[in-house]
């Protein structure tokens, strides 16, 4: 695997970054094709070819992307070896105010992150 620099960000990451949008419960949103079940097999072989780059949204299956490789990844890797990126600003219920880049919603996105992602810090957070 090769690495390099993530933009001026300081991180050094795996070329190839292994995203979530797919994993969540079968057919949520339409975007879930693989379940906590399978996720094992995907997270040891992207650990195993060299990936350190890992990247997930609150909105990705509403939260439950962000579970899996909470629960999951993080059992087969220490934290510090591995870049977690997640996004946020995309409505996640239909609450008006549910979305957005506003300090409220941030703040309390964040908060719900980090606890989805088993995790005290994320690398990378896309506003």
């Amino acid at each position: 695997m090769k690495y390099g620099p993530l933009g001026r960000s300081g991180l050094i990451v795996s070329r190839i970054c292994l995203g979530g949008n797919s994993w969540g419960a079968k057919g949520r949103r339409g975007w879930g094709k693989f379940d906590e079940a399978e996720a094992p097999v995907y997270f040891r072989r992207a650990l195993d070819v060299g990936i350190t780059f890992f990247d997930t949204a609150d909105t990705y299956n509403f939260g439950r992307s962000e579970e899996i490789m909470g629960a999951t990844l993080l059992k087969m890797v220490k934290r510090e070896e591995i870049v977690l990126s997640t996004k946020v600003g995309i409505r996640m219920s239909p609450v008006a105010n549910d979305q957005g880049t506003g300090r409220k919603h941030l703040m309390a996105s964040v908060d719900q992150q980090l606890k989805r992602l088993q995790t005290d810090y994320i690398d990378v957070y896309q506003v």
